[in-house]
Order: structure tokens, then sequence, then C-alpha cells
């Protein structure tokens, strides 16, 4: 049993309930979160393959973590969490049945270098190299240092880390009783306990100032507060909570604990897919923070360093913000132009007129914004050739939300962007012209662009005929890709009634499939070419757009079809399905294991759920196509039930077991790339689907 410290003396005001408390199991991974008006916190204790424990603050993107040697089993209790006299501060004890535990690192830093660690990323080095030229001490080292303070309760081991101009430190401190043995050695600090269990109890505090935290009543509409606490699903409740942990005054934080700072395309998204239960005046907190960091050509900002690594950016002479991505700045209009049907007249003109950090007036900053667009769309509109379409910019390997090249199937040009945002973000410019035309004339131009920029989906669309899809399907099941197992599973996954995959390779037809499949391509490589991954991109289109029937009846397939064809699994909605490129690399670049491949983001399958329901309440009525929209909708909501806290997890992935296809947490199994946050700010949005289907 730990004795008290004479550390914690000072710390009886932690006490103090947090307004917001609440945990996430999954896998061998715990989730603590903590929030009131003094410290927000998330604490990660990670057993088995990556035993580590990681508290994580908003304030400065911040945190400390510890990682250590072997398979120790960790057991957390006793946490609290307040502020201190040197910041915020979480206070815990850590248990393990280990009579020998070795700790290999322990990194006080920013979140962003936490979250790549180890091993360590690129920037410390550089953060080390620029303290020794100007003789900084103590400053920009992941090796901070150390003290060993002995006393009759205990030993207290001490890490303290300066940063850059800041005046109070980072510190950890671990305090240990009497009876274990504390040891340096080459690895790192090595804790043994020949008598019994290694314990210890330990406080971290980062140096930066707590966000301003936003109360749930003034983040959600009354009404729908009301019929959610009385609504028994956990999970409804939960979002809730998420959501809340995940907002300030500042900005909303893209998700915990790997991006506890604004993205914003999480911003934007969260908003758009939450318009019918949020505020306008949790609306107008998320647009005012993109405006705020809207560069001086238009573009919106996708991440922004704080905390130490602002720091660094002063002194260095770096920007802070990053503008590396295309979709947020198509993003932002058709945001907008929602925003304003939360407004009055009057409350708009006065959001347009207000001043912001850029020393000029929303309407001037969303003016840029919307004249980059229309410069940008103006190529294509004017060839109608493919090489003007929407491009990665130059030297960036991303520009949309799957954020990397893989994800993109190494494309240049991304579906998402040039089908479904583009024309949707003109459009919205020429709806806002109308409605401002003084400030945004810009109403006929937009129009015109959007018409051209509507015949951009033709360069991606990719057509199989019947039998080419069986030839594509029999390549595919065959590869090392599928095990024996999984093989089984998915040739007797049913296509259409009574037609198993099995049996459409063996000759049999689907009506489905009667006449071959279509679906838009993920990108086109550097030549302007399809290429051929079917992907989730197309909910843009069924949840913000105004698709025909006709055009419905092309897009359902890809959410209909059971993977391999299609992207739909027994545990939800794939993101990417790479079986049409016949290509071995891309079926490992975007297998269970990649970040983004077939995989599923808990946000895509809301927003397709979101789209479903939209496209059932339209005014043209088509009893057989809102049938189907009807059954697809029950489907996905079916899935949903069996997912527990995956539910409302940045992404999840999937393994076939027991002749059936199970939800597991991503970054559990081997191989995979990363690891996936337990909560997300777009994925918080189970308020949205219940208000949507209770309309």
């Amino acid at each position: 049993m730990l004795l008290p410290s004479p550390v914690y003396s000072n710390l009886a005001h932690l006490k103090e309930r947090p307004a917001l408390k609440f945990s996430i199991q999954e896998g061998k991974t715990k989730n603590w979160f903590f929030k009131n008006s003094k410290v927000a916190v998330q604490l990660v204790v990670t057993s088995g393959r990556k035993s580590c424990i990681i508290a994580a603050f908003p304030a400065g993107n911040s945190g400390i973590g510890l990682w250590f040697k072997g398979r120790p089993t960790l057991k957390l209790s006793n946490a609290q969490a307040g502020a201190g006299q040197s910041g915020e501060i979480i206070n815990f004890s850590i248990q393990t049945p280990s009579k020998k535990l070795i700790l290999k690192k322990i990194i006080l830093n920013n979140i962003r270098i936490l979250r790549n660690a180890p091993p360590e990323t690129a920037l410390i080095p550089i953060e080390e190299k620029y303290a020794l030229e100007h003789h900084i001490k103590e400053i920009g080292s992941i090796f901070p240092k150390v003290k060993l303070v002995k006393s009759s309760y205990g030993t207290n081991l001490i890490f303290i880390r300066k940063d850059f101009n800041l005046n109070k430190p980072y510190q950890a401190i671990l305090t240990f009783p009497r009876k274990t043995a504390i040891k340096k050695i080459k690895t790192g600090w090595e804790f043994t306990n020949l008598y019994g269990f290694i314990s210890f109890q330990a406080q971290f505090s980062i140096p930066f100032k707590p966000l301003t935290p936003i109360s749930l009543n003034r983040l959600i509409l009354p009404q729908v507060l009301s019929e959610i606490r009385q609504n028994s699903s956990p999970y409804l409740r939960q979002s809730l909570r998420n959501l809340e942990f995940l907002s300030f005054k500042q900005k909303f934080l893209a998700g915990g604990w790997r991006f506890f700072t604004y993205f914003g395309r999480d911003t934007e998204m969260t908003l758009l897919m939450m318009q019918n239960v949020l505020t306008p005046k949790a609306y107008g907190i998320g647009i005012q923070a993109i405006l705020n960091r809207i560069s001086p050509q238009g573009e919106v900002a996708h991440e922004e360093d704080a905390g130490s690594l602002k720091e660094y950016d002063k002194i260095s002479g770096k920007p802070f913000l990053h503008y590396p991505m295309l979709d947020e700045n198509f993003l932002l209009p058709i945001l907008f132009l929602q925003y304003l049907d939360k407004l009055t007249p009057g409350q708009a003109k006065k959001f347009l007129n207000r001043a912001n950090p850029s020393h000029e007036t929303n309407g001037e900053t969303l003016l840029k914004n919307f004249h980059l667009i229309l410069s940008e769309t103006l190529p294509f509109a004017l060839s109608e050739k493919a090489q003007n379409l929407i491009r990665l910019n130059r030297g960036e390997n991303a520009g949309d939300w799957r954020d990397s090249q893989q994800g993109l199937a190494y494309g240049k040009y991304p579906g998402d962007v040039n089908c479904w945002l583009v024309p949707l973000a003109l459009r919205s410019i020429e709806k806002i012209s109308q409605k401002f035309p003084k400030i945004f004339p810009l109403s006929k131009q937009a129009g015109r662009l959007e018409t051209v920029w509507r015949k951009s989906q033709k360069f991606f669309l990719v057509h199989y005929s019947t039998e080419q899809v069986r030839k594509i399907m029999k390549i595919y099941l065959n590869s090392p890709l599928f095990t024996r197992q999984e093989k089984k599973y998915f040739l007797s996954e049913k296509i259409q009634k009574r037609i198993t995959l099995s049996k459409f390779l063996r000759g049999e037809t689907p009506a489905i499939l009667k006449h071959g499949l279509s679906f838009p391509a993920l990108s086109l490589n550097a030549q302007g070419k399809p290429i051929p991954v079917m992907n989730s991109d197309p909910v843009f289109e069924l949840f913000l757009g105004r698709p025909s029937d006709k055009e419905i009846k092309k897009l359902l397939p890809i959410f209909t079809l059971p993977y391999p064809i299609g992207l739909k699994t027994q545990v939800g909605l794939l993101v990417s399905n790479p079986a049409y490129t016949l290509n071995p690399k891309d079926w490992k670049n975007l297998n269970y294991n990649a970040y983004q491949g077939t995989v599923i983001w808990v946000w895509a399958q809301e927003m397709l759920r979101l789209g479903l329901l939209k496209q059932e309440k339209r005014e043209v009525s088509n009893p057989p196509l809102i049938s189907e929209l009807k059954a697809e909708n029950r489907f996905y909501a079916h899935t949903e039930k069996e997912l527990g806290p995956l539910l409302l997890s940045e992404l999840y992935t999937w393994q076939v077991k027991n002749k059936k296809m199970n939800p597991v947490p991503y970054g559990v199994l081997k191989g995979s790339q990363t690891e996936a946050d337990a909560i997300q700010l777009w994925s918080s949005i189970l308020p949205a689907i219940y208000m949507a289907e209770h309309k």
C-alpha cells in the first residue's frame, strides 16, 4: 500500500469534483477523461504490447508519456485532476503485478511529439540542435533533468523539462514506497521490489493555461437535450459527453488524445452533420475559429501548432498554422450557407461585420475564400480537361480527409473534392451571394462555374461488366490477402436475395449486377486516369447534395453490395475497397490494418445514415427507392448496436472469427499502422442521427 508523500501535500484542492468525468475501455487501453473550469485532461493507460501511460492536456496540446519495456499489466486508480501552482495537474496511482518494471522512455512535450513516440520524430533533434546553437539550457530536449529525493515516505523520482520562453516547466513526479529499489540503467530506469508488486504514485503537470470550457447547455439545443436525456441509449448520452469534452470557447478539438488541437476539416464536417442539434452559439464558435485562422490567400487552416511547438515556431520564424489541404477550402462556403439558416438577417449582418484577428471583417475573410475557390475552379471550366481539375498542392502528398498518399492510392486528383465538394461549394457561394450581393458580388460567376463542374464526375467514373466483376472477385479472393476462414466467410455473403458471392462466381447473376457495376474512383493519377478504388466519398452527395432518383440509384450499389464487391459489411461501411485495381500493392496498402483502407470510419457511416434519412424525406416521392433507402439505413443502424464504445471512436477494423465478422478497435491487430482515438469530434454525432430519425 502506498504511503502519503509530501509531494502531494499541496494538492488537497484536487479533490474538487470535476464537472465532467468518464472512462472508456478499448481493448487493453483504458481512457479517463476529466474536465472542469480549471483543467481538462485525458489519461491513457495501455497494457501489453505497447505498455504506456500518457497524460494529454488540451492546454498547449501538451502531455507527458511513459513507455515501459516488455508487456507489463498496468492498473490505474485514484485519479484526480485540478490546478496547482505549476499549472494543470493529473494525479494517480499505478500498480503492476511484476516485481521488476523498466521505464524505457519518458517524454514531456507537445502531443504531436508524443503521438509519434517511440521512436522519436525528426522534430526532437531539431529542437535540441536549436537549443545548443543558441546556448539555451534545459530547452528542447526529450531528456529532462532528473532528481531523486528520498524521505521517510519513500523516494520521489522527479523529471523536469523547461521549454523555450515558458516560465514554468513540465514536471513528472513518480513516488515509490521505501521498499522499491530505483536504479538508472543504460536503457532507462529500473524499479525492483523483491517482496511484492511494483506500485507508485504519479503527478504530471504542464505549464500552459487551460482553455475555457463551454457547457453542454450552450452547445446543444434545449429541446434536443431534453429528448436525449429521456432516451435509454448509453452511447447516445456518451456522445454528448464526448462532444462536451472536446468543446471550448476558443475552438473545438479534433479528438482525444492524439489530436488535442484545432483541425479545420474536423470542425467543418462536425458542424455540417450536427446542424439540427447545435445552438447558433456553438455553430458560431466553430465558424469563427475557422475564420480566425484563414490565410491571406483565403485558405482554411488544416492544423495549428500550439504550446511547445508554437513557442518553437516563434523563435525559429516558422508558421504555426498549416495549409496543405484542399477539401477544407471548399467545405467552408457549404458550412457558412448552413449557418445562415440558423440566423436572422440582422444576426447574419452582425456576424459578417464582426472584426477578426486579421484586422478585417468576417465578410472580408469569407470573400477571400470565395475568390480563391473561383480562381482555382476557373481553369477546368474553361478547358474541361482532367489535367485542370483540382490537384494536390505542389510538394504535398495529401489534400483531403484521407490525409496521406496511401489513402488516395497515390493519386493526385482526389475524387471527393472534384466530384462533390467543388460543385457544392460553388452552389453555396451563388446562394450566399444572392443573399448578400453587396458583400459577395459573385452570384453569376459561381453559378456558371457550378454548371460546368457537374461534368467533372465523368473523369472518375469506372465501369465493369458482370463478367469483369466476376473475374476480379475470383482473383482478389484467391490472393494471399485472405485466410481460408475469411475467404469462406466472404463467399457465403449474400449479394441479393438467395444469391451468395459463391453462387455469383459460379455463374448466377443477381439483378443488381445484371448490367455490371459502376462507381466513382477514389482519385486520378498524375496522367488524369482513374484509380479504381471503390470508396465511401459519395456520402457527401447523399448528405449535402440534391441528387435525382437516377443519380441515387447509380450511387446506392456501392453502399448496398457486400464486401469484397462493395463496401457493405456486417460491422459497418468500409471507406475503401481496392479489389478492382488488381494491384497487390494497393491490396496491401489499403487492407484492414491500413488507416484509410478496408476499415470503418465512424463519421463516414454516420454521414451515410444522415444522407439516407435526408433522401427518404425528399418532396418527390418514389416508393420503391424510398423503401430501399430505409432498408439500408436500418441495416447500418443494426450494425451500430453491436459496436459498443467503438461506435464513438475515430475508426475501427474487423476480424473474421468463429464464422463471424467482428469489430475490432483499430491499432489492436498486429501490423496496424497507428492507433485510433477513443473519442473523436466528428464521431460524436449520434444526437444528429437521433433527431433526424425522430423529426
